[in-house]
């Protein structure tokens, strides 16, 4: 609405202005929507849950939003790009896990079995099944995420396959088949928006995202490999310290695959 656009007239970059007034707008209208559910008296009752589908599109043309401290952004697999923000709340959290973080791995796909285990449904696609195809990729983190489990079930989460996107090094494409497993990711081909956007973004220098290029597979290594958990800005790359760990990962991106 222009009255949210006014209000950011201050921010010069076109934008970025959008983007605040934009995120204003959106943050007014959930409050909206809690204070109504509260008013009913179902706040009490609600389990809300709030998550980005995606890190920051840091280009200058989408709104030069900023994924620090994280390597890259939107497009890619960098975990600027893959690791969103996200929160549980309302009435139906536990007093004991209210405030606190859960830092487990969990993919988008796990809400539907996480929902259905809060609601009592069963997540499982009969038809599918019937069908012949693989049962759904879906796990439970309600017990994590209400604080009742420190680990989460979920180890692995499958980012993009392999197939058409090794040895891409076309500039503003990003070749960037990944997985993760534990607490390691590893990722490969050449991979576009490999630097870092600073505290301040944008600022004065104002880098071409796509410019930047890491050639993750090399002769000499399969990919890139990350401790993400402690180096989750992925400065520190393991491959060729641990040739068997990034080896074994891409035999698991291979066997996904099929």
């Amino acid at each position: 609405p222009p009255d949210h656009l006014d209000r950011f007239a201050f921010i010069e970059n076109e934008d970025r202005r959008y983007v605040a007034a934009m995120v204003a707008f959106m943050d007014e209208s959930v409050g909206r929507v809690i204070e109504a559910l509260k008013d009913a008296n179902m706040w009490a009752n609600t389990l809300f849950v709030w998550s980005s589908d995606n890190g920051a599109a840091i280009e200058l043309t989408t709104g030069a939003k900023s994924a620090y401290p994280l390597r890259g952004g939107y497009y890619t697999n960098w975990e600027g790009g893959v690791r969103a923000p996200g929160l549980v709340a309302g009435g139906f959290v536990p007093a004991a896990a209210r405030g606190t973080t859960a830092a487990g791995l969990m993919h988008l796909c796990d809400f539907v079995a996480t929902f259905c285990a809060v609601g009592g449904c069963d997540p499982t696609d009969a038809s599918a099944a019937a069908a012949g195809l693989p049962p759904v990729d879906s796990l439970d983190l309600w017990p994590h995420l209400s604080g009742q489990n420190a680990s989460s079930p979920r180890t692995e989460v499958w980012l993009t396959p392999l197939s058409g996107d090794r040895y891409n090094g076309t500039q503003g494409k990003s070749g960037d088949a990944a997985l993760i497993v534990g607490r390691h990711k590893l990722i490969v081909g050449d991979i576009g928006q490999s630097s870092w956007t600073g505290p301040v973004y944008p600022n004065a220098s104002r880098w071409p995202t796509w410019a930047t290029i890491e050639n993750c597979t090399t002769p000499q290594k399969v990919g890139c490999l990350f401790y993400i958990f402690d180096d989750p800005t992925e400065h520190h790359d393991l491959a060729a310290a641990k040739p068997d760990v990034a080896a074994a990962l891409l035999a698991r991106l291979e066997a996904l695959e099929a």
